[in-house]
């Protein structure tokens, strides 16, 4: 694994290096937001571990960036800020996982590995249902040709939809392979995303089926949905 370490207290930065290197894996640190962006679009990292207070751009700030061009890598926010909202906002920004500090060291590396393993076992680089087409490569979604404009999080919860296709997913399978490990954002959060991605996929959002006391379900196609 290929890892970015962002955090700007340098002995902290230093132990982290250490940490993951012992462990085998590829490891580059930088100590700003700026120095975060051009890094990250140079090294063709698995995961950034990414603070977020940092000087300059913040991280969340960085992490919307990272998105805004086009980058994959797993992002693993870390912050003091322990607030719903806070972590609302940075999964939002396009993390993946949150952490607040103080963390474990162990749980911090257990936590990079899952969102990594997360992104190897992430399935083919296009999926299609219908007239719908998501690429995992380009990060965009498409319906009869036409693009279908997906924050970072409804993109990741329309692909696991999509590679379960015609199967009830439950919410805490969604909150844990969407979410990571945020369970306790509630299931309303799902809620939340759910309508507003039947919204934006237009005429194939009613397929997007709500499946009470269970969680959610993606309908094949039907003929009215190409034109």
């Amino acid at each position: 694994m290929k890892l970015l370490i962002v955090e700007d207290n340098r002995s902290q930065a230093s132990l982290l290096c250490r940490a993951f290197v012992e462990r085998g894996h590829v490891v580059d640190a930088c100590h700003s937001g700026e120095h975060a962006c051009q890094q990250a679009q140079r090294g063709a990292y698995d995961v950034v571990l990414l603070d977020w207070n940092l000087p300059g751009l913040d991280g969340v700030t960085v992490c919307r960036e990272l998105r805004r061009v086009g980058n994959n890598a797993s992002v693993l926010m870390v912050s003091v800020r322990s607030d719903v909202a806070d972590k609302v906002t940075a999964l939002e920004a396009g993390a993946d996982d949150y952490v607040v500090k103080p963390v474990d060291m162990h749980e911090l590396i257990a936590r990079v590995q899952a969102v990594a393993r997360r992104r190897v076992a992430g399935g083919p680089a296009e999926l299609r249902s219908g007239a719908m087409v998501l690429s995992e490569r380009e990060r965009s979604v498409r319906i009869n040709g036409a693009v279908v404009e997906l924050t970072h999080r409804e993109f990741t919860l329309l692909a696991f939809l999509m590679r379960r296709a015609g199967e009830t997913v439950s919410r805490s399978d969604i909150i844990s392979h969407v979410w990571s490990a945020m369970g306790d954002l509630g299931s309303n959060v799902i809620d939340v995303y759910v309508r507003r991605l039947r919204g934006k996929l237009g005429v194939a959002g009613h397929r997007l089926k709500t499946v009470r006391g269970i969680g959610y379900r993606l309908d094949a196609a039907d003929v009215n949905e190409e034109n």
